[in-house]
């Protein structure tokens, strides 16, 4: 288990309010041995990164920290411009673990595996990550990368998201990389509301753990999966390091296996429609993903291409609105409209409903 920082100093600008509180955490974690960190130069404009930079001032050797470098930046000399800035902000001269953040189809990731190269021969990173990659980015860079440097895989994980268990997770139990899960209690709503919650939740009560801690015990019992929940509170963090302590039996494994296995249903774009949000901008209509006005990277248009290709979709996620006679879409807004424009709206998206 790891400290995830999305959200930390900041989603999308920079936001100082919670430094102090942000700075004891991620220490009072370190001394409990949460000495890997996963952050982004994109979280908090940057702030996220400075934030680390402070917390692992008089630790630096003991904590390994992970970032990441943003679409646009996928180019060799603007990956490594880049990179200098992530370690300005965080006060070091190395990163243990760099990694991609979502893929850039206008960026030939050969080049990309350039840039990766180069920071390795210059020692400023020491380990290589992909996160959000797709399978032949994946093919790329074990072919291209020196043996023993490409060490990980990020991918969102959870009882409500567990399309990483087609095919990302399989290969780094073969070759021996880590999976780092993302979002394992789904930003805080730990699983979808439903009839299934409460029988969790016996189970949980029968054990004596709680949600959080049987979901958490859940997803490291898989080989080769590390955790990166985001804690806002002391208590929040000793409570998924006791979750670590519950060794989980074969059968209640199967049970929340079978109770969370994932339905994956096809439903016409036409039905969908974008959910408000106040974190995060949202394109409600095909021609706003198409003009990518907000310049989201990998924008709509380029992921679309992915998909023509026959690269692997993650399904969105969707709810029912209130009368049921539409779906409100929650996460998965570019592959949404990606996948619109790919196939011209014509083809049914696959979805969990939530």
């Amino acid at each position: 288990m790891g400290q995830g920082m999305m959200g930390i100093g900041g989603f999308f600008e920079k936001d100082y309010s919670k430094d102090s509180k942000s700075i004891e955490i991620l220490r009072a974690g370190f001394e409990k041995g949460l000495t890997f960190v996963d952050t982004a130069e994109i979280y908090g404009a940057g702030h996220s990164e400075e934030i680390l930079g402070i917390a692992v001032k008089d630790c630096r050797s003991k904590i390994q920290i992970g970032t990441k470098f943003s679409p646009e930046n996928s180019s060799p000399q603007l990956m490594i411009e880049a990179c200098k800035h992530s370690l300005e902000h965080l006060n070091t001269d190395y990163i243990d673990l760099y990694q991609t953040h979502w893929p850039n189809n206008r960026i030939p990731f050969e080049s990309t595996i350039d840039g990766f190269n180069q920071l390795l021969e210059e020692g400023l990173i020491k380990y290589v990550g992909l996160s959000n990659a797709t399978l032949s980015q994946i093919i790329i860079a074990k072919k291209k990368l020196p043996e023993g440097r490409f060490v990980s895989l990020q991918q969102a994980f959870n009882l409500a998201d567990r399309f990483a268990e087609q095919n990302f997770l399989p290969a780094c139990q073969k070759e021996e990389r880590i999976m780092i899960a993302y979002s394992p209690l789904m930003e805080g709503k730990l699983v979808p509301n439903d009839e299934r919650k409460s029988v969790l939740e016996h189970l949980a009560n029968k054990l004596n753990i709680t949600i959080p801690q049987m979901i958490l015990s859940w997803l490291v019992s898989h080989k080769n999966v590390a955790i990166i929940p985001k804690v806002s509170t002391e208590r929040h963090m000793l409570s998924n390091i006791e979750s670590l302590q519950y060794e989980m039996s074969e059968d209640l494994y199967a049970q929340i296996d079978k109770l969370y296995k994932v339905q994956i249903e096809n439903i016409p774009p036409s039905l969908i429609k974008a959910a408000n949000t106040d974190d995060r901008k949202v394109y409600k209509t095909v021609d706003e993903a198409i003009a990518n006005k907000n310049n989201m990277s990998p924008s709509p248009l380029d992921l679309s291409e992915d998909f023509l290709k026959g690269e692997l979709f993650r399904p969105i996620k969707v709810s029912h609105s209130i009368t049921k006679k539409a779906y409100l879409l929650i996460e998965g807004r570019l592959r949404y409209w990606a996948w619109v424009i790919a196939f011209k709206g014509e083809k049914e998206v696959p979805c969990i409903i939530v």
